[in-house]
This record gives C-alpha cells, sequence and structure tokens, in this order.
C-alpha cells in the first residue's frame, strides 16, 4: 500500500502517517507539501492513495484534482482540510474525491475514516460536521445553467451562493481579490443577473438551492 500525503504541516504528516501505520504496518507512506511535484510523484512512486490538503504552499486542491482528470490519472482521494468545506469542493470535483475532512475532526472519529478511506468502503454515518461525502460524481456544469460558465466561473459561483466573500474566495482558491471580482461581474453578466439575490433565486429555479 503505497500512500502519498500532501501537506504543508508537518505535526498533520505525522500524526496520519502514525495512524496508518497502526493498522497498515507495511503500508509505505510519502509526504508533500507543495502541490507542483505531486502529479509526478504519484506516477513515479505508482502511489495507490492520496490525502490532499486544500491549501499547500504553492497552490490548492482544486488545480491539482484538474491535473490529474487531465492525465487521466485515477486513485482514491481524501480531502483534508483547516478550510471551511464549501459545496463547491464537493460538488466540482468530477467524481475524484471519496470525502472531505476537516483536521477538526476527533482522533477516534479520524482513525475510522481512515481506515473507510484505505478499504475504500462507504464513509459511515457519524454525526460530525468535519465530514463530508463526496463520492458520488456531479454533473450540474452540464446543465444548460452551468454550460454557460466557465470552470473557475462554476466554483466561485457556488462559493457566493454559499455566502462566501470575495476576499474568502480568493483565499481558498489561491486567487487575487480582483480575479475574483472579474470572475464574479462575468457570472452576473452571463446570468443576465444584477446581485447575489437574484443569483440565488435563479439557482433556486433550477432547483439547486432549498
Amino acid at each position: 500500500m503505497r500512500i502519498l500525503i500532501a501537506d504543508d504541516h508537518p505535526v498533520i504528516v505525522e500524526a496520519l502517517s502514525q495512524i496508518i501505520k497502526a493498522q497498515y504496518p507495511n503500508a509505505r507512506i510519502f509526504s508533500l507539501d507543495f502541490s507542483k511535484p505531486i502529479l509526478e510523484t504519484i506516477i513515479k512512486k505508482n502511489i495507490e492513495f492520496l490525502i490532499l490538503d486544500i491549501q499547500l504552499v504553492d497552490g490548492n486542491a482544486l488545480k491539482v484534482l484538474e491535473d490529474l482528470r487531465l492525465k487521466r490519472l485515477v486513485l482514491p482521494i481524501m480531502v483534508f482540510t483547516t478550510t471551511q468545506i464549501k459545496n463547491s469542493f464537493v460538488q466540482y470535483n468530477n467524481g475524484q474525491v471519496w470525502g472531505f475532512v476537516n483536521k477538526n475532526i476527533n482522533n477516534s472519529d479520524l482513525k475510522k475514516v481512515i481506515a473507510n478511506f484505505l478499504t475504500q468502503k462507504e464513509i459511515y454515518n457519524i454525526s460530525s460536521k468535519h465530514l463530508l461525502k463526496a463520492n458520488k460524481k456531479e454533473n450540474h456544469e452540464n446543465t444548460p445553467l452551468f454550460g454557460l460558465l466557465s470552470k473557475n466561473e462554476f466554483v466561485v459561483m457556488e462559493m457566493l451562493a454559499n455566502n462566501t466573500s470575495v476576499k474568502e474566495i480568493a483565499s481558498i482558491t489561491s486567487r487575487k481579490p480582483t480575479t475574483i471580482a472579474t470572475y464574479k461581474r462575468r457570472i452576473f453578466e452571463k446570468m443576465g443577473i444584477k446581485n447575489l439575490m437574484e443569483l440565488l433565486d435563479l439557482l433556486r429555479s433550477y432547483g439547486k438551492f432549498s
């Protein structure tokens, strides 16, 4: 079993490694704190499982997921993050991610999550706001509504709809606030709307939000 942990916090890497080794003593664990070498490492080391932080030193999980998709590399991925889990990450992952786990999850639940991830079982039922199932592929972007948007615009739209500010989106996606503001303007133009309230009303009309 060959596992890559992509996280820029050494303490997190060590904790995850200990949990994995306790259950699978023969597992080979690799770690990176930059996103750039992830693709190369997966190929060269024949990685079977990836545990990925959303925000790394030089990039974010969305870029890594896109790189893997373009290379048609398929492997189980668990996103492990301190960032508040947003629907945009869940809905726009091309079916690549097994689950999204916030680092605030308690140690007992984390051990169970890791065990399920490495055996590729369904995420079990636990009442934790720090765990979000994401192993079902969504195709919202293929509907007429979302077909108007670029991939980046789609992600920004989802975050806006979840009451995330331009500044917060910029931080989560590792982009400049001015870039996110431009995406927001384009979204409104393409949708023929003027403000966030109209966006929410439009999404409700498509059954995307209650």
